[in-house]
């Protein structure tokens, strides 16, 4: 949650946040009328997005085992699903001082910050059921993925490349010949190349789009001048007529 208040209201914003961690009071008709809310803001952000939609098909292809595979607003069909014991499992399990991060900044001084969250969520008893945090670990790939998204509203048509690349920090040390600075140097290069074939591969689409355009075009004004009837042919010659020859004394 993000909060923005004077100085002197810093005490009142901090107990009222300590109390919307453990007094959270939720009926069915409030999850309902949020369910409402959440799939709306799908259907804005995604739905109506054919590239929201492409990226979220390439994240679930290219992740088989970290969360960034699944969509940070959630699926719709799970959304829809959704019930009251499901917020409120989440609500007991996730929210407690011992799963928040608290950072005041502005005109206000450290120690009586730290006063302020010892008698405000200080008083909140831990929860001993939270579980360790685990960052899930991508296996290594061994084989390119590939999908192909069609939209009839996509006017033009696009290639993405998306790669996984070192995350390893640039400096670990003073040295800068650490492991680090030689990861960000391979991650620096596969980027790059990624980027020219992408701006290529594009430019090479373009191209060919761009000349089937304008071999469509072409077409289609040859056609408009051809006048669709049979041409008007010269009449044949006419042949010569044939006279009877006066008949000899023989005859």
């Amino acid at each position: 949650y993000y909060q923005r208040v004077a100085a002197d209201r810093l005490p009142i914003m901090m107990q009222m946040e300590a109390d919307r961690m453990v007094n959270l009071d939720l009926t069915e008709d409030d999850i309902l009328v949020e369910r409402d809310v959440i799939i709306e803001e799908r259907n804005q952000r995604i739905e109506t997005n054919p590239s929201a939609l492409y990226r979220e098909q390439a994240s679930a292809a290219l992740f088989q085992n970290h969360r960034y595979g699944v969509p940070v607003i959630g699926w719709r069909h799970e959304m829809s699903n959704l019930t009251l014991s499901d917020a409120l499992a989440y609500y007991k399990q996730f929210y407690a001082p011992n799963n928040a991060v608290l950072i005041v900044a502005g005109d206000v001084v450290s120690d009586e910050v730290l006063s302020l969250a010892k008698s405000t969520y200080g008083q909140i008893p831990a929860n001993s059921n939270h579980l360790e945090r685990k960052r899930p670990i991508e296996p290594p790939h061994f084989a390119p993925r590939r999908i192909e998204y069609v939209d009839e509203r996509v006017s033009q048509p696009y290639v993405a490349l998306v790669a996984l690349v070192d995350s390893t920090p640039m400096i670990v040390d003073d040295n800068y010949n650490s492991p680090g600075t030689i990861g960000f140097i391979v991650t620096f290069v596969v980027a790059a190349i990624a980027v020219l074939l992408f701006f290529d591969m594009n430019r090479r689409i373009r191209k060919t789009r761009y000349r089937q355009e304008i071999r469509e075009k072409l077409a289609e004004e040859e056609l408009g001048n051809i006048e669709l009837k049979k041409p008007d042919r010269p009449a044949p010659p006419a042949k010569p007529r044939r006279e009877n020859p006066e008949p000899g004394p023989d005859q």
